[in-house]
């Protein structure tokens, strides 16, 4: 492997490829594993009704794309599903029915199962909706039989993976890791993009595990019609409130922390108008980045994971780059990712642990923070204003309590306390432009490599017997 401290080196630029791997060779190779590697693992929720097969692109290639860009999003959100697709086996099996399985859970979390009531309000379920409703008896037999408990090849029929796509992607993956091994056994260069091909494609396998049973490029869903409105259902359970996301929200609807301070910074983005505003309305589909809450074991595997995806990275320490500052950017971004994501799952882990209650007392104070305003507006128009710094510290209170909650329906389960959400910006920021950076410098080293990068691996000094 080349030195960064050897001087001696002469750099080479666009080498063609009549006989050996040119520079189109690295670059497609990595492209190719990179694709595969994305693409066939990828199980997108069911669409809303409508979608065509353009719109079912459209969500795998952002969703691909968010794999590329931060590979920890996808096995962090795999993780989560898996966990609640276990959750919900749990819950079925405890409740008598045995048939019902991670194939069976993973479908009505993607939106396998759309409800609509007598009142014409129509919506996706998830699995701890549907149990509830079969729980409360508002979905009865013949239904749950026929509709419910569906057979396992029913939805392996429905299921689309391309099994031949995989072999493939399995095949062309060992074949990319074996190189790389063979050029680090014969101290031959490898560049930066295939070592960031590497941490994608330790992200995919452990992407691949936790989605064994999901199923993918399902079109259809089951549709469930009950005799009863959403009114009976809320006013049978008590609960009144304004719903938000779904009528049926209330039986244990409990985003995580991950997924508040995620759709936070998309709030950021939309604000900014870098993003399209979502309308507040019932949703007609499951969202693919909606992470379910994960336990402190699945804090712990996610964190395993993302530490081999991006400590792959610091593989480059000592290798060759076409300039110093090149080199101390590439180290200083590598440490730099590295770092948020511990960091972050420390913090995540203190807060779920320590502060399980933190974001419930947020999103129940929001509750009462337009009236509060309301009835403080209300008062300094009927009396004197107070003076400058209590008028300044009264104006921040609620400047603070805008920032808390920036949702377009201010959805009071995405109300992020201040001292969660700031350290959140704070690392994401630091993460993206460490990430970018990396991504760049994977093209632009090109320009100059040792010519040992176009060197391939000679087999045969493996082979004692050639």
């Amino acid at each position: 492997m080349v030195d960064s401290t050897d001087h001696s080196i002469v750099p080479q630029g666009w080498t063609p490829s009549p006989d050996g791997r040119g520079t189109m060779d690295i670059v497609w190779s990595c492209i190719f594993t990179i694709f595969l590697c994305t693409w066939s693992i990828l199980c997108v929720n069911i669409g809303a009704p409508g979608d065509g097969l353009w719109r079912y692109l459209r969500y795998k290639i952002l969703l691909a794309g968010l794999c590329i860009l931060i590979p920890d999003f996808l096995q962090y959100l795999a993780i989560g599903q898996w966990e609640s697709a276990c959750q919900s086996v749990d819950e079925f099996s405890n409740s008598g029915f045995a048939g019902w399985s991670m194939k069976h859970a993973f479908f009505a979390d993607m939106g396998g199962f759309i409800l609509t009531t007598n009142d014409g309000l129509s919506w996706p379920l998830d699995a701890k909706q549907l149990h509830y409703l079969i729980i409360e008896g508002w979905i009865k037999e013949p239904m749950i039989s026929s509709q419910i408990m569906l057979d396992k090849n029913v939805i392996d029929d429905k299921n689309k993976t391309d099994t031949v796509l995989r072999i493939i992607t399995l095949a062309q993956t060992l074949w990319f890791v074996i190189n790389c091994i063979g050029r680090r056994c014969q101290d031959l260069t490898i560049t930066t993009l295939e070592i960031t091909t590497l941490g994608i494609i330790v992200t995919s396998i452990a992407v691949l595990f936790f989605w064994a049973h999901k199923p993918a490029g399902i079109k259809i869903p089951c549709l469930l019609n009950i005799e009863a409105s959403i009114n009976d259902i809320r006013r049978k359970a008590g609960f009144v409130a304004p719903w938000y996301q779904t009528p049926l929200d209330f039986p244990d609807r409990e985003e995580s922390y991950c997924f508040v301070c995620w759709d936070y910074h998309l709030n950021i983005l939309r604000h900014l108008r870098l993003l399209p505003n979502r309308k507040p309305q019932i949703i007609d589909r499951r969202r693919d980045d909606n992470f379910p809450s994960v336990s402190a074991l699945g804090n712990v595997f996610s964190a395993i994971i993302g530490s081999m995806s991006f400590g792959i990275n610091l593989m480059a320490w000592n290798f060759w780059f076409p300039s110093t500052i090149e080199r101390k950017m590439w180290r200083a971004s590598a440490i730099t990712l590295w770092t948020c994501l511990t960091l972050g799952w420390i913090y995540q882990w203190i807060l779920t642990t320590w502060f399980p209650k933190l974001k419930e007392h947020a999103c129940s104070r929001f509750a009462s923070i337009r009236h509060e305003i309301v009835s403080e507006t209300s008062i300094r128009r009927s009396r004197p204003s107070g003076s400058v710094k209590e008028r300044i510290i009264t104006k921040l209170k609620a400047l603070a309590d805008r920032l808390r909650n920036i949702s377009s329906n201010k959805d009071p389960a995405l109300t992020v306390p201040l001292k969660v959400i700031i350290p959140a910006v704070f690392f994401a920021v630091f993460y993206v432009i460490a990430r970018f950076y990396l991504l760049a410098e994977d093209l632009i080293a090109f320009r100059a490599l040792p010519a040992d990068a176009y060197k391939t691996v000679n087999w045969s000094q493996f082979f004692l017997h050639v």
